[in-house]
């Protein structure tokens, strides 16, 4: 009779101890961090942006330790109430030096490399088109009335030279070459890091109408809430890219320049632009 009640004791601290450890187990999994939030202003398809960027945050969850997942809108107005919500930890946008966004308080880490961010008004290489006076009364496609260099700063530079234009908007910077490209536009305005890359694509061949003089370029910000260390060490490996063999042979193979440091300041004149021209 004694041997039976050791025997259901036993049998009982088993399951005990199974319970425990399950416990312990479904804690441990529970704890596991959710990866970081990263919002992508929308310049090109979902597809294009997600083959762009992807490779970027396995690399620097590699690096760092630390988990990223792309987070997309459909639309750059819901990129942006997204932005203006908080809804991304990291986030690549220059929209958020809009006063609208203010509340959100994103802080850039760091700048998209290369060239200075410049706006133009390009048309088709064989448009009899030559100057921005031609443009008046045509038909010219922007991103979306949120973008900066290619919205808010190609916009002032044409009221500053009194023409009037029908105002279209092609959603992105690949949609608006797209529709110039095929002939649906008399113009379009475009980043002219992305007008050099689409024509080398051998997507379309334009000529420049108008160059605006050189911005700061698109920033990669941190919300507040990120802990300092995490934005630290995502910081760092962004700029380290060019130096670190793994890191420079993917900005090679996807055709980018890297990134470069940057202070909040350097978007003053960027505020000024959303201020004054709303």
């Amino acid at each position: 009779m004694a041997r039976h009640s050791q025997t259901n004791n036993s049998k009982g601290l088993q399951i005990i101890l199974a319970a425990i450890f399950t416990l312990a187990a479904g804690n441990s999994h529970a704890a596991e961090p959710e990866p970081y939030t990263w919002g992508i202003l929308n310049q090109q398809s979902a597809a294009q942006t997600a083959a762009l960027w992807n490779p970027i945050l396995t690399y620097l969850g590699s690096k760092t330790g630390l988990k990223f997942k792309l987070r997309l809108a459909p639309t750059v107005q819901e990129t942006d109430l997204m932005s203006k919500r908080g809804e991304f930890d990291f986030l690549y946008n220059n929209h958020v030096f809009d006063p609208d966004f203010d509340d959100a308080n994103y802080r850039p880490l760091v700048q998209w490399g290369g060239e200075s961010l410049v706006g133009l008004i390009v048309v088709n290489d064989n448009s009899s088109l030559q100057t921005l006076k031609d443009l008046e009364g045509k038909k010219i496609v922007f991103p979306s009335p949120d973008a900066f260099i290619a919205y808010k700063v190609t916009r002032h530079a044409l009221h500053k030279a009194g023409v009037k234009v029908e105002v279209a908007f092609g959603a992105n910077q690949d949609g608006s070459a797209v529709q110039l490209a095929s002939g649906r536009a008399d113009a379009a305005s475009l980043n002219k890091f992305f007008a050099v890359r689409f024509q080398a694509d051998g997507k379309g061949k334009f000529r420049t109408l108008y160059e605006s003089e050189p911005w700061p370029n698109i920033p990669l910000l941190a919300h507040p809430r990120i802990p300092p260390k995490h934005a630290e060490a995502v910081r760092k490996t962004l700029l380290g890219m060019n130096a670190d063999p793994e890191g420079k042979a993917l900005l090679e193979e996807l055709k980018i320049p890297g990134f470069l440091t940057v202070k909040d300041s350097d978007y003053d004149s960027t505020r000024r632009v959303y201020r004054d021209n709303p």
